[in-house]
């Protein structure tokens, strides 16, 4: 009986959300907060893959698939145990000599964050059967998405960095990212979870960047690393938040959901209108914790909290 553990980082956009597919330099930021895997292989005349899936040490999915056909045979949620066998053809795709011998195996995921949060959970899991199966994650993941693909780069990067798409592999450029005023700097829950399938899909059928909008963001990515203070930082923020409004043709968030609030900057993270934003606030956590209790906005990050490798936090 062999045990391997594997672990893949969560991710929050800060920059570039949607352009980031027509090629937009993006700067992402891999968070503390992950997935981890266990793979259990066992001898045994019954060839099947038992998976199971929690959430903080809850249960909250499983099911049994079929080694050889890799098909459902018991499951708590269809939907997500067809996903699970669409991941795995394509593992097996890639490398059917790890279904080969007789016996079962045994995938437990833990997450240790709340899944509803907008994470990571899908490249996360990505990630991990990845290393498990000793493939390359991009490959595995622009076989199953038509997403960018910079959660992936987040799941296996541990600071923060510039990301763009390209072919055949997108670039990745770590960045030492020495924010002073980063205790200034918070991530504020919506309460909404947004389906980036779903968003990645209306967004390609309806939205094509020109070229001086992807060149302005891209900019902004860059500059956003070197921020020297932070009112250069929220005027970075304010203008990346215009830019996108005008081309969505979509409120921003601030006017949309925080037209009162005026002691910072909010910015929209990923998809519009869902999961997290990014709340500055040049008085520390106080302010925008009681400003946001009043909106019965509960769950707010400090920037040290969450994002791995930043400077001065305990990893």
């Amino acid at each position: 009986r062999r045990v391997e553990t594997f672990h893949a980082n969560g991710k929050l956009l800060l920059t570039a959300e949607y352009l980031v597919m027509d090629g937009a330099l993006a700067l992402v930021l891999p968070l503390k907060y992950g997935q981890s895997l266990r793979v259990k292989s066992k001898n045994s005349k019954i060839n099947r893959i038992d998976w199971k899936a929690y959430e903080r040490n809850v249960l909250w999915f499983q099911c049994e698939l079929n080694k050889e056909k890799l098909t459902t045979v018991s499951t708590s949620d269809n939907f997500i145990s067809s996903r699970a066998e669409k991941i795995l053809r394509v593992i097996y795709r890639l490398k059917p000599e790890l279904f080969s011998d007789t016996g079962s195996l045994e995938f437990e995921f833990c997450l240790d964050y709340n899944r509803f949060w907008g994470w990571g959970s899908s490249s996360t899991l990505i990630n991990l059967l990845s290393q498990w199966a000793k493939i390359d994650a991009f490959d595995l993941f622009f076989s199953l998405f038509n997403g960018s693909g910079f959660d992936v780069a987040a799941s296996f990067t541990n600071q923060p960095f510039l990301y763009k798409t390209n072919q055949p592999k997108p670039d990745i450029e770590t960045v030492s990212m020495n924010l002073t005023f980063r205790e200034n700097i918070f991530f504020v829950y919506l309460g909404k979870k947004q389906d980036s399938s779903k968003e990645i899909e209306e967004y390609r059928k309806q939205y094509k960047a020109d070229g001086q909008l992807i060149k302005r963001i891209s900019e902004i990515s860059q500059d956003v690393t070197l921020s020297k203070n932070l009112s250069q930082f929220e005027d970075l923020m304010r203008e990346h938040e215009q830019l996108l409004a005008v081309y969505l043709k979509r409120s921003s968030v601030q006017s949309a959901m925080f037209s009162d609030y005026s002691d910072g900057v909010v910015k929209s993270l990923g998809a519009w209108g869902g999961d997290f934003v990014m709340m500055t606030c040049s008085h520390g956590k106080k302010i925008p914790e009681e400003y946001l209790r009043n909106k019965s906005l509960s769950i707010c990050f400090a920037y040290e909290e969450i994002v791995k490798n930043a400077p001065n936090s305990i990893e």
